[in-house]
């Protein structure tokens, strides 16, 4: 027996199904009683082989996999993963959304999330600074009482030391005096300040697993059968992850995040269950409002800090939301939508038919393109590349019953991501100007299509003899004004990983920035 989220979970018992953890989630949040009678529901037998072979399959994969990966946080993960995610909503920005921003803000409680980072930051920073005041002044008060008894000032235990608070006009002084944001909630802050990990039992990590583990002690048991049933190799998913390779490459620390004044994004706080309205056509417009996407979606096109006049390319457009997002800023010049599916690109042009205007600045500044991103090299072509490569998708894989990578029909296409999400990522770094950066993301939590993808993609570049130097950007401190919001793992070694939780149940999401440095 364990306790997740203050709800008793009984090891012996069967995990809930999708459907099941879903009818939950929506009967506690609308206040019903789970004993509401419900009419059942006919379903083929056909339909329901289809369940157990797919989104059921891909569960089992997930429990016995991501089980060893993150140890005892997998039951609050896995309960987030099963239900209703949560999505945030970019407004658009050419139309005037200004009554429907208010609505969402006084009338249901949204967050603007610019506002709501700065807000955050700036408790973050004024807390840093007032810890500041008091390390100087403990160390004042140190050197004077080590004068006063003329005694060496290593004798004095700093620990022992007791100084004044941190009034507000010395932090008046520091030239922290705008608060017009207001100020942080006690449960943000803990959040905020807090660096505690998933699991205090490194074990628990396949980024901290001992080298003499056998590769088998990672691959789902499931996986084993079907690699006898089906005659696939499954171990060519798990190979190449080699926790303790270091890189010949530098790691850069990125303190903020920027957010353009143009791109207004909304989602609801920690702990709420409320749900925006569909896009719709406003009245006296022939333009979709606001687009909606899962809340960690939009993390990717924040980390690639757009400047005006950027050179852009997103190498995995489809379905589009990400690039609209870029182009909602209102900063690149030129901007590449590429998908290597016709059909997943045509997506992609119906997204920007129905947010974008016919003028010249956006046929000028956009352009569709069906090319494999494997062997889209151009070199020097782009200020900044977003590669949100096709992955394993954790969600669509236990929710989606057609569209699922865990079909038999797609197994020899699901053990080959790691290779193309690399493939890709090559093609990406190889193609970025100096001082320009790509981020990588995936919707996955399977470190095989993360952190070992990136260390691939680098490793590969280096024994090629690739001329580029590159650096890894550390997005930690420029996330933490948004752990609030979001649940972050940071044990990650090449990026960060926003993991579902079930009061805030955005992601998964994977984002690494990788910046040329000549």
């Amino acid at each position: 027996m364990m306790i997740v989220n203050n709800i008793i979970v009984r090891q012996s018992v069967a995990w809930p199904t999708p459907n099941a953890a879903s009818f939950a989630i929506r009967t506690m949040a609308s206040g019903a009683s789970l004993s509401t009678e419900m009419r059942p529901i006919r379903k083929s037998w056909k339909s329901v082989k289809k369940i157990t072979n797919n989104t059921e399959l891909a569960l089992g994969h997930f429990d016995s996999l991501y089980a060893k990966v993150y140890g005892r946080a997998w039951p609050s993960i896995r309960l987030g993963l099963l239900s209703t995610k949560k999505q945030c909503a970019i407004m658009n920005s050419f139309m005037d959304t200004s009554s429907l921003r208010e609505r969402l803000v006084d009338e249901e409680g949204a967050v603007d999330l610019a506002r709501y980072y700065r807000k955050h930051l700036q408790s973050y920073t004024r807390w840093k600074l007032r810890q500041q005041i008091i390390d100087n002044k403990k160390a004042r008060k140190r050197e004077l009482m080590a004068r006063e008894m003329n005694a060496s000032i290593e004798t004095i235990d700093p620990d022992s030391i007791e100084v004044s608070d941190v009034s507000d006009s010395e932090l008046r002084g520091a030239h922290t005096t705008d608060v017009s944001e207001g100020f942080s909630s006690a449960e943000d802050l803990i959040a905020m300040f807090s660096d505690r990990r998933l699991d205090d039992d490194e074990k628990y990590f396949i980024n901290k697993a001992s080298p003499m583990l056998s590769l088998n002690d990672f691959v789902p048991a499931t996986e084993l059968i079907r690699r006898e049933e089906y005659g696939t190799n499954e171990l060519l998913y798990y190979e190449g992850f080699d926790t303790d390779l270091e890189l010949d490459i530098e790691f850069h620390d990125e303190p903020t995040l920027e957010f353009c004044d143009e791109l207004k994004i909304y989602a609801f706080p920690r702990n709420s269950w409320n749900r925006f309205d569909s896009p719709k056509v406003e009245k006296r417009d022939t333009l979709l409002s606001h687009y909606l996407l899962d809340g960690g979606s939009i993390l990717p096109v924040l980390a690639l800090d757009l400047q005006l006049d950027d050179i852009c390319a997103d190498y995995c457009t489809a379905p589009g939301g990400k690039s609209l997002a870029m182009l909602m800023t209102f900063r690149p010049k030129y901007l590449l939508c590429n998908d290597r599916a016709s059909t997943r690109l045509g997506r992609t042009y119906n997204v920007m038919r129905q947010y974008l205007p016919e003028v010249n600045y956006i046929r000028s500044t956009l352009r569709l393109s069906n090319n494999d991103a494997r062997s889209l090299v151009q070199p020097d072509a782009f200020d900044k590349i977003l590669v949100d490569a096709p992955c394993s998708n954790d969600r669509v894989s236990v929710e989606s019953i057609e569209n699922n990578l865990f079909k038999r029909a797609r197994s020899a296409e699901r053990l080959q991501l790691p290779q193309t999400q690399r493939d890709i990522l090559k093609s990406a770094l190889m193609s970025i100007r100096p001082k320009g950066c790509v981020v990588y993301s995936t919707c996955t939590m399977s470190p095989m299509e993360n952190d070992s993808v990136v260390q691939k993609a680098l490793q590969s570049l280096q024994e090629e003899g690739h001329p580029s130097k590159f650096a890894v950007i550390n997005l930690k401190e420029a996330f933490r004004p948004l752990r609030g919001l979001y649940k972050f793992n940071t044990r990650t070694k090449y990026g960060q990983q926003l993991l579902p939780c079930i009061t805030s149940n955005f992601g998964p999401m994977y984002i690494s920035k990788i910046k040329r440095l000549s």
